[in-house]
């Protein structure tokens, strides 16, 4: 078996990930581990390569950082007769980038996964914010996708903890009846108490949250719910389904590639075994808002069609606009409420501007240029599909340590 493990900047994090894998008996049988490192700086992968070389005596590591991603493609093209547009495809994929590039990182990942493995080979996916638990049991003959039950932070994407924070601050004094709006969210704000988002959004977020919910001192644990799909962080498959479909390059690409390779093909869920310890999300980012929101308008419409033209893209380009026209206005309905402290305020006015400058954002897009990314990205994946699968078995473990 491998697990294949994407890490970024933070070895603590990673750290934290290898001793509770070393921990579970389970995974102890066989099981090599490949780090790929999409770090920001040197300094830090350096960090990260000491981690691996703490462990490297209770496990088999095979790390990979920018430096030996360029040794692998140069290998590749030089001395192999892969196609041309297959090594062109490799060579735009790079991983020292500043800001974390998930997709990048799990398609260099399915490359070196592919380079030392066999077609039926059992493959563990996880992100280094994710820990294992004594609870994760792998099953034998492993033959479709499997989805693991995560627990601990909820996978929300920045809009959605403003609307969590939105429902909080709607909750404290009851100003708004809970609709199925926006089903999971709403889940949360049916069955909890405005002082238990307020914790949870603490404990995640860097969003000001009214200090009314400190006085609460008997909050109990939180049990959330969990989304009914797979999850890019945490779940198993096996190598042969890596060559189906290549990750793309936008927000949401777990559930693009999920989604290309579960065509007529059963999934089952592991019941638990992954706890999910996120650090705090920086949620007025508007880079970040941008690029999740670009990727919500790609894949929103492929939930229910498998094209995208420039009516559908319109259509659900001013569905996202009405949401965060609808939330300024709420949002904006809070101020008036007592109980907000002057730093909340604030934050409420600070979220109102940030949503006011991502629907400005979503106006301005161009459905013509998503579709061109969009039709770029599928001949790139035709590409991989073709000539991915000649990568299986071409190295060894001990190939790649030496380049």
């Amino acid at each position: 078996m491998i697990t294949s493990i994407h890490i970024h900047n933070n070895n603590k994090k990673f750290k934290r990930l290898l001793k509770s894998i070393l921990k579970n008996k389970n995974l102890q049988i066989n099981n090599k581990l490949i780090v790929v490192d999409g770090s920001s700086h040197k300094n830090k992968c350096e960090n990260n390569k000491k981690v691996c070389n703490e462990f490297s005596q209770k496990q088999n590591i095979l790390y990979i950082n920018q430096d030996k991603w360029d040794k692998i493609r140069y290998f590749l093209a030089n001395k192999t007769t892969l196609d041309v547009r297959f090594i062109r495809l490799l060579y735009s994929i790079n991983l020292n980038k500043n800001e974390w590039n998930t997709p990048e990182a799990r398609n260099v990942s399915s490359v070196v996964t592919l380079l030392v493995s066999s077609i039926n080979d059992t493959v563990l996916k996880l992100d280094d914010d994710m820990i294992v638990t004594q609870d994760l049991k792998i099953p034998e003959n492993i033959s479709k996708l499997i989805g693991i039950k995560i627990t601990g932070c909820p996978d929300f994407s920045r809009l959605e903890w403003i609307q969590l924070y939105l429902k909080s601050l709607l909750k404290l004094k009851a100003k708004q009846k809970n609709k199925n709006e926006y089903e999971y969210i709403d889940k949360f704000a049916q069955e909890w108490k405005a002082e238990e988002m307020f914790s949870l959004i603490n404990q995640y977020t860097n969003l000001i949250t009214p200090p009314i919910w400190k006085r609460n001192k008997n909050i109990h644990p939180l049990i959330f719910p969990q989304r009914d799909e797979l999850s890019g962080g945490a779940y198993l498959t096996i190598v042969h389904y890596l060559t189906r479909a290549m990750f793309p390059p936008w927000y949401e690409e777990d559930w693009f590639w999920f989604k290309s390779i579960r065509k007529n093909l059963d999934i089952s869920f592991v019941s638990s075994g992954i706890l999910h310890k996120a650090d705090k999300k920086t949620i007025l980012n508007m880079s970040a808002l941008k690029k999740e929101e670009l990727g919500k308008i790609l894949t929103l419409p492929l939930r229910y069609t498998n094209k995208l033209t420039v009516e559908i893209i319109n259509e659900y380009t001013h569905y996202r606009i009405g949401i965060m026209e609808k939330y300024i206005y709420l949002f904006n309905q809070t101020n008036f409420n007592k109980d907000l402290s002057g730093s909340t305020f604030y934050q409420v006015k600070a979220v109102v501007n940030y949503l006011g400058k991502l629907r400005d954002f979503l106006v301005s897009i161009d459905p013509k240029q998503i579709i061109y990314q969009y039709h770029n990205f599928k001949k790139s994946e035709t590409v991989w599909i073709n000539e991915s699968r000649k990568l299986i078995g071409l190295l060894t473990w001990e190939n790649i340590n030496s380049l």
